[in-house]
């Protein structure tokens, strides 16, 4: 099994992936790291890959959009596997005796540097700020910007040390200690009752309703109300096409649902302008 997941060694992504092949993929034999999310969904498509494992969620900063777009953009992938971990964020440096009101160069993802924000403010309000494309990725930008190595650091998971020359001046920078993401293994299959009588198991719909009129999406949600369904998450993206259209995503456990899921697809289809099951999955807690 030839799984993708968003690279380079080291990162969240990469460490929370190992832990999901453990338990659920022990025949998996090979991981592949990509630069982008756009590669990821590019190489399942093409066949690259047998799957791609990516971040869908963050306690602190939200979905991850782009996984949620690229999903209702294939009829084919869908999500088999969830893992929910915690997000400890360090400060990495070449120089293991840098003190924080030293730094002169912070250098992360996007998420990261926004995660650890109180922190940084605290302790190095003037370092200059540097995104890079993933946690572990923006250890070799230190050289390849030709920043100062005695006075820059990267901060990601603890683990990019076991990759890199670099050492671990920090632990725990996060801003919010309860900080988890929610990961997701994507295959390109269409969404399959296998999990259904699991007591973690989930199911995730993409839907728009019929018409823009007051009470259409309460037409469909009440679907779920009237069957007693609990829903778990619910969110909208722009469908892209025009101003004010949304496309709808709602996670729901199904362990001990009375209404069979075929049923109730049947039903959001008649109901629905786009209706998309985009997987049905355990769902796991490290």
């Amino acid at each position: 099994m030839r799984i993708g997941y968003l690279g380079p060694t080291g990162t969240f992504t990469h460490v929370a992936c190992q832990k999901a092949i453990d338990i659920r993929y022990p025949s998996a034999s090979e991981l592949v790291p990509f630069g982008s999310l756009g590669q990821l969904f590019d190489a399942l498509h093409s066949g690259n890959t047998d799957a791609i494992f990516t971040p869908i969620e963050n306690s602190i900063e939200g979905p991850v959009n782009q996984v949620f777009d690229g999903l209702i953009h294939s009829k084919k992938a869908c999500i088999d596997f969830m893992i929910t971990t915690p997000i400890k964020q360090s400060l990495l440096s070449f120089n293991p005796a840098i003190q924080p009101h030293d730094i002169s160069t912070i250098i992360s993802m996007p998420h990261a540097i926004a995660q650890c924000y109180t922190y940084i403010k605290a302790h190095c309000p003037n370092a200059t700020i540097h995104h890079a494309p993933s946690t572990s990725g923006a250890v070799p930008m230190i050289d390849a910007l030709s920043l100062p190595k005695a006075s820059s650091v990267v901060i990601g998971h603890a683990g990019i040390s076991n990759f890199f020359p670099i050492h671990v001046v920090e632990e725990n920078i996060h801003d919010q200690k309860e900080n988890t993401t929610q990961f997701g293994m994507i295959l390109p299959k269409p969404a399959t009752e296998s999990h259904y009588n699991d007591p973690k198991a989930s199911c995730m719909l993409a839907f728009s309703p019929l018409k823009d009129t007051p009470g259409s999406l309460l037409d469909v949600l009440a679907i779920f109300k009237h069957h007693q369904i609990n829903l778990t998450k619910i969110l909208s993206r722009p469908e892209k096409s025009s101003m004010g259209t949304y496309v709808f995503f709602i996670e729901f456990g199904t362990f001990g649902m009375t209404l069979p899921l075929t049923e109730l697809f049947d039903t959001m289809n008649h109901q629905c302008l786009y209706f998309q099951p985009l997987g049905i999955y355990s769902n796991h807690y490290d």
